[in-house]
């Protein structure tokens, strides 16, 4: 296979390499920690199909900083791969990246199940359909996976700029499905999210005072809602029409590679900050005297929900 990397690299691309480097050193730790904790949760993930799945998402995020943080020091350090393992780990991340959109989209169906009356009978149907809908993407990605192992489709970290580069892509129709299933899927979710937090604040102006105070799991949602929108709305903006903003395309997709890191690291910083299960334990580890967690119904949704 011909060597593609024969390049040199540009200054402003290994500042970028520095800023991932350091970003993945500061984010992982805390990832490590949050998913962690929730692992230890054994009984809360058997119970509550929510929390399984945010566990589940934490080690899809999980793989994506790892990948970005050994392509940094590849980048700073002016390493190169093996170019069948710079090929995998591309396809790799691509695969772990799809696996949290996708369960992004159920996690936000899940909370629409709880905070809307829907009839069971339709509710059950729902699932069946999305039980199938779910294995046909699995099996579809992991397709995808395979297919992307090859060189004609391979995924590869650009040295000269510091991004894993879909150069191949370009004019593939299996990659444009992929593309356009990846933006339904966010769209369906950031709707729903949307629909839960406008039922929300109309049950307060309806009811009144006694239940008008804003709690912690709303505050969260806010979050979640405003991080997943602005992120969105970047990514795929920059992704589709970047080339308005820089002609050039040299340091495009350098913004976006960095962006994506940031994507996949929100999650665990918001559950730091606000999931009750995860917070709680560590306030208790850093003070002698054990702090009370609040006491968790075996429902399908967390007492507080993370960012998807």
């Amino acid at each position: 296979m011909e060597d593609y990397r024969n390049v040199i690299q540009h200054k402003e691309a290994n500042i970028i390499g520095w800023i991932t480097f350091f970003t993945s050193i500061f984010i992982i730790p805390i990832q490590i920690i949050t998913t962690g904790i929730l692992c230890y949760k054994i009984n809360l993930l058997k119970k509550n199909f929510a929390y399984l799945m945010i566990t589940i998402e934490g080690f899809l995020f999980f793989s994506q900083q790892i990948v970005h943080f050994i392509s940094s020091i590849f980048c700073v350090f002016d390493w190169k791969w093996n170019i069948s393992i710079e090929i995998f780990m591309g396809s790799f991340l691509n695969l772990v990246y799809n696996g949290s959109i996708f369960l992004s989209l159920i996690l936000s169906i899940n909370r629409f199940f709880v905070f809307t009356n829907i009839p069971e009978n339709f509710k059950k149907i729902l699932k069946i359909i999305l039980i199938i809908i779910s294995i046909v993407i699995f099996i579809f990605n992991i397709y995808l996976f395979v297919l992307y192992n090859n060189y004609e489709l391979r995924i590869v970290f650009s040295y000269e700029y510091c991004y894993w580069d879909y150069f191949t892509h370009s004019n593939n129709l299996l990659a444009f499905i992929e593309n356009r299933s990846l933006i339904f899927s966010n769209a369906i979710s950031l709707i729903l999210l949307l629909i839960i937090l406008i039922k929300i604040f109309l049950k307060k102006a309806i009811f009144g005072t006694k239940i008008r105070k804003i709690k912690r799991h709303e505050y969260l949602l806010f979050l979640q809602i405003f991080a997943n929108l602005i992120f969105f709305l970047i990514l795929e903006v920059l992704w589709e029409y970047g080339m308005l903003f820089f002609p050039e395309k040299k340091f495009l997709y350098s913004i976006i590679n960095y962006i994506w890191l940031l994507f996949a690291s929100k999650d665990c910083v918001l559950n730091l900050l606000f999931l009750s299960e995860v917070k709680y334990p560590i306030i208790s580890m850093c003070k002698k005297k054990p702090i009370i967690q609040p006491s968790i119904r075996p429902s399908i949704r967390p007492s507080i929900k993370p960012s998807s």
